[in-house]
């Protein structure tokens, strides 16, 4: 199955405050060669607007970019760093979204995957939701986006303050199962991991139709939204016997089990658990960061040329 996101003393513009994550399932090491010395925080180097119009595209759309210290950049140097980072756009922009800020990140090198997910803050203090990273870095950074949504906040001010969640390991696998109960087992708090028949599904093959998979059963990782720890991201990869690769995730949804919000990521379905050889229960870590005071070039804005 796949996988499915404060601040001390002030700060100037590049460097994050940083949050620590929560102690759970602390007997796991962190999954990095050398523990003792831990990751680095993203240090914010440049931003840029997506120049793409409505739906991201990926390619190397050149934009004119700047600094946190507000310093623009020439587009010389500008299309220099597009082609180190290969593309700003990382934004599947919706009607309803403003233009995607782009922000260019320096990563810790020791990490597989650094995804850095930004949130805007606005002075008022509200929290603007709408952003999206790329996984793996290139030469070093990795490119997000936000796009706050037009109706909650109807234009970019000049200047915001950005949240970022990134990992502070690498994936590590925390516990495996070989022997599968037939209970479900707790993972963490809010975290749990079950089969379950009844979310077995599997295409018609005549029809190409979503149906119940009927005899069959599925794996299903459960994170209760209101109660698991939100730095913490658990994935499981189930093995069946004579496969090499894990099973793939078949969908993922949202239930209200007592009146909370839970999200369950189901498994393709498949025979009986004793076809299972072993789970893997996979674990990553992250922190929160806070960079303060970041300019915003409105007369950048793809709107304000066209």
């Amino acid at each position: 199955m796949g996988n499915a996101v404060h601040s001390g003393q002030e700060t100037g513009p590049a460097q994050a405050e940083t949050n620590s994550p929560s102690t759970e399932a602390e007997a796991v090491p962190l999954g990095l060669p050398d523990p003792e010395n831990p990751v680095t925080a993203p240090k914010l180097l440049y931003l840029a607007w997506q120049q793409d119009g409505v739906r991201s595209t990926g390619m190397s759309i050149p934009s004119t970019v700047w600094k946190p210290d507000g310093t623009i950049l020439s587009q010389e140097k500008s299309d220099e760093i597009l082609k180190q980072v290969k593309s700003f756009d990382v934004y599947w922009r919706q009607e309803d979204d403003l233009n995607p800020l782009s922000m260019v990140f320096q990563v810790d090198g020791r990490l597989v995957d650094s995804p850095v997910l930004p949130t805007v803050i606005t002075a008022d203090g509200v929290r603007h939701t709408g952003g999206a990273t790329v996984n793996s870095p290139r030469n070093g950074m990795i490119v997000s986006a936000a796009a706050p949504y037009q109706s909650t906040l109807a234009n970019w001010p000049e200047e915001i303050a950005v949240e970022i969640r990134y990992p502070i390991e690498n994936r590590v696998i925390a516990k495996t199962l070989k022997e599968i109960p037939d209970e479900p087992v707790q993972i963490a708090k809010g975290v749990s991991w079950y089969l379950d028949p009844n979310r077995a599904r599997e295409t018609d093959p005549a029809t190409g139709k979503f149906q119940i998979a009927y005899d069959k059963t599925a794996a299903v990782l459960q994170v209760n939204r209101e109660t698991a720890d939100k730095l913490t991201q658990y994935e499981c990869r189930v093995y069946l016997r004579g496969q090499k690769a894990p099973l793939q995730g078949q969908y993922s949804t949202i239930i209200e089990p007592d009146g909370q919000l839970n999200e369950i990521r189901v498994s393709k379905s498949f025979a009986q658990k004793q076809d299972i050889e072993k789970v893997e229960i996979v674990r990553q870590r992250f922190k929160t960061g806070l960079i303060k005071n970041i300019p915003v070039k409105l007369l950048l804005l793809p709107e304000a040329n066209d």
